[in-house]
């Protein structure tokens, strides 16, 4: 189907609106392909730029980026783990053009959350029994990755 704006749908229907699995290609030559919920993007989706490039591969809930996915910039830098609401939420890793990362942990409201602010809060523990000793081992919660790390890829699926 042909809109009037130009944009095309193809796929499933449902009491007149995308629901299931379908393609949208916008105006502009940009492109969604993947699960609809009541004419909505909702579920397993690629969202692709005029030119061809995924510029999102992941869950989506009614329209917006929500829950494990992949944002790719334009100068070649990503960022992989959890998105709540469009905005990188929850555990995640960015990893920049030249396939160092950055910064991988928890992230709060699209930003790199440190919480170096706060005060230092006692570290999760896990008790570590051996034949020699017993003690406690602290467990890591947020950690900045040495440039050294090696780089991740990009989706596998083409617009």
């Amino acid at each position: 189907y042909t809109f009037a704006d130009g944009s095309t749908y193809t796929g499933s229907y449902s009491h007149g609106m995308r629901h299931g699995r379908g393609t949208w290609k916008y105006k502009d030559g940009g492109n969604y392909t993947g699960q609809w919920e009541n004419g909505k993007k909702h579920g397993k989706g690629i969202y692709c730029d005029a030119e061809g490039r995924v510029v999102y591969d992941g869950e989506w809930k009614y329209n917006r980026e929500h829950g494990e996915g992949t944002f790719y910039q334009p100068d070649g830098g990503f960022y992989t783990g959890e998105f709540f609401e469009g905005k990188r939420h929850g555990k995640g890793q960015y990893t920049s053009p030249a396939g160092e990362v950055m910064f991988k942990g928890e992230w709060r409201d699209n930003k790199p959350f440190t919480n170096a602010s706060a005060p230092p809060k006692p570290a999760p523990t896990t008790d570590v029994h051996s034949p020699r000793a017993s003690f406690r081992k602290e467990a890591s919660v947020t950690e900045l990755v040495p440039p050294s790390t090696p780089r991740g890829g990009r989706s596998a699926m083409a617009c």
